[in-house]
């Protein structure tokens, strides 16, 4: 072994000790468990982050603690109750201020918009992701020079001229990273009786955490993206390496349909009265891998009317509760075990799908027990009397 490889090999293992150390963390503490993340919300500014937020703002939110957090945000930063009276305040989301005028600098939706009965405002505009809008700060100032704007981003950056329009105005710059964990921790230390509140906040800390790079994986990626900023002569290695994963995980994702489609799953079984098709078939698609099944008249191989097919829904759903119909599957679609919903292929552990590329036998063993269960599920409908659930 070459001095290079003896050195690549030790840095390799040097990540696989930490990553290995990330999981164990991961799992003892529950982060990779997060309900953002299931719906897919993680980084929607609009659904997500700003709703959320100004719940927590709002005196009159469904958390039923008043203005509790709302002030505890003032505090936070430094906005007096001469300056703002949370006890008479309204919170807005994507509050409109008119149509955008380019050439006057006007008009346009503010992110969160605080308000008292004096008309004091707290402006915040809140970036995950999207970049400036031109002269987009400068129309929210120019709405109201007097009001307290805040300019949120993950790690708290200045936004560009294009935004201001080249003006000087205030500008507060926060960050999701520690201004706003701060808040929340705060928040969070206040709902100690309050069970639901409280670890809802919690869920949200842990976006946060992820989004900003402060969860035991993110950690290792900062240690390996160091360790190669250490070794470059080790570059055109790692990075040959990098593109090798994908490379294993597309040969075992093609063998895998393969067998899919091999196996029998996809095919059309007649009812013992010999009037319907139940058909079913396997796929991919956004929500990830799913199991799609069809009632067909046998005489025009065409869907039946939702009347029947319904009776046939009600079987399947009691038999997989996740299970519901929609316009291409008239009885309904799930995804199989071990898939969850939005997962491809690709989200099956690392382990489970090298395991897969050494040994094709475990693969075959995979999709034929993916086919075992379809088949019991095809069994039970096959086996419906519609006079018996009509």
């Amino acid at each position: 072994m070459s001095a290079t490889e003896t050195k690549l090999l030790a840095v390799l293992r040097q990540v696989s000790v930490k990553a290995k150390e990330a999981d164990l963390t991961a799992r003892l503490t529950g982060e990779n468990f997060n309900v953002f993340n299931i719906l897919s919300l993680s980084t929607n500014e609009v659904r997500t982050h700003s709703a959320f937020l100004a719940e927590l703002l709002k005196p009159n939110g469904s958390h039923g603690q008043g203005v509790l957090f709302l002030k505890l945000f003032l505090s936070r930063f430094g906005i007096a109750p001469r300056q703002f009276e949370a006890d008479k305040s309204k919170v807005y989301i994507e509050y409109s201020i008119g149509p955008v005028v380019t050439d006057e600098s006007v008009g346009g939706r503010i992110d969160i918009l605080l308000e008292d009965a004096h008309h004091n405002r707290v402006m915040i505009e809140n970036k995950i992701y999207a970049g400036d809008q031109p002269d987009q700060l400068l129309r929210y100032h120019n709405y109201d020079h007097n009001a307290v704007l805040f300019y949120l981003t993950l790690f708290g950056d200045a936004p560009s001229k294009y935004s201001t329009g080249k003006t000087d105005f205030p500008v507060r710059l926060i960050s999701y990273k520690e201004d706003v964990l701060e808040w929340l921790y705060e928040c969070y230390k206040c709902s100690a009786g309050l069970p639901v509140i409280r670890e809802t906040i919690f869920q949200y800390v842990n976006l946060i955490r992820q989004l900003t790079g402060m969860t035991a994986r993110s950690k290792v990626m900062e240690e390996a993206k160091k360790l190669i900023s250490e070794y470059p002569e080790l570059l055109a290695s790692i990075i040959a390496l990098g593109k090798a994963w994908p490379s294993i995980v597309g040969e075992v994702k093609t063998k895998y349909t393969g067998l899919i489609a091999g196996s029998g799953i996809n095919a059309r079984h007649k009812t013992p009265d010999g009037k319907y098709y139940i058909e079913i078939g396997m796929s991919e698609d956004s929500d990830g891998q799913y199991i799609g099944v069809n009632l067909l008249d046998s005489s025009t191989n065409k869907p039946v009317e939702n009347r029947i097919a319904n009776n046939y829904s009600k079987t399947l759903k009691s038999i997989v509760s996740s299970a519901k119909p929609n316009q291409r599957w008239n009885i309904g679609w799930y995804n199989p075990p071990p898939f969850m919903r939005y997962n491809k292929f690709e989200s099956l552990p690392p382990e489970q799908i090298l395991s897969y590329y050494t040994d094709e036998k475990c693969l075959q063993k995979f999709v034929a027990s993916i086919k075992e269960k379809s088949d019991e599920i095809v069994d039970q409908l096959v086996a419906v009397q519609l006079s018996d659930i009509n």
